[in-house]
């Protein structure tokens, strides 16, 4: 995984931490030593399953955001 963005999750809201952004393994995401911070790779590419095409992770998300960490 490419480790290019570090993010706090209660204030940021990326596809990539999203409940429908298609990443079943998580492999695009890795927390950090830092509570309620993670690194992502904002380059992926995956299909939300809510707006059925590709997104890329660091895509700020849209209103249906749910976070899944």
């Amino acid at each position: 995984m490419n480790k290019d963005m570090h993010i706090d999750i209660r204030h940021i809201k990326v596809c990539a931490l999203c409940q429908f952004w298609w990443d079943p393994m998580c492999s695009y995401i890795e927390p950090s030593n830092v509570p309620n911070h993670f690194y992502y790779d904002a380059k992926a590419r995956r299909k939300c399953c809510l707006k059925k095409y590709d997104t890329y992770g660091g895509q700020t998300a849209c209103p249906n955001y749910k976070c899944k960490v």
